[in-house]
């Protein structure tokens, strides 16, 4: 194992289920209305040439995905979709939000030797994976890469400013 794998990182990465973009609501919506019971499996891919294997811990973003698996869409959220999105979003949808739970992906390493996260299950209940896993993976790399560059976050977003 590489000594610059982001370990044992000290934040929870995804605050709730409310941490998607607008767009994958509405999408979610459409499935939920036609094709909640089609099962689909979401499966992580890696499109650069990075061996993510290098950089971040599989007990790390196991840990990070499985605390999703118990986050619900907080009622907050659903409060200002129903108010401000009312006419987009059902009152039943938005209520089944609120009870809506993430399966737990399978994570380990690919055939070909990389980074493997994946899930099969209704579709309402994988589509959010697709974000959230982006999410968790692209922070970790980064915590990771950071570190073997020796670099400071404050510094870096710092730089960024």
């Amino acid at each position: 194992m590489s000594d610059h794998k982001a370990r044992g990182v000290k934040e929870y990465i995804v605050q709730n289920l409310a941490d998607v973009d607008f767009y994958k609501l509405t999408m979610l919506q459409f499935i939920w209305f036609f094709f909640r019971k089609t099962i689909v499996t979401f499966r992580f891919k890696n499109r650069t040439d990075v061996n993510l294997l290098e950089y971040i811990d599989l007990d790390e973003l196991k840990h990070q995905l499985e605390r999703v698996t118990k986050m619900s869409f907080p009622r907050w959220c659903r409060r200002a979709l129903r108010k401000d999105y009312g006419h987009i979003f059902r009152s039943d949808f938005l209520t089944w939000l609120g009870q809506l739970r993430l399966p737990m992906p399978n994570v380990g390493v690919s055939q070909d030797g990389r980074l493997l996260v994946e899930v099969t299950g209704p579709w309402v209940q994988v589509m959010l994976w697709e974000t959230i896993t982006m999410c968790i993976v692209n922070r970790l790399y980064f915590l990771a890469k950071m570190k073997e560059l020796g670099l400071d976050e404050k510094d870096v977003l710092a730089e960024g400013e």
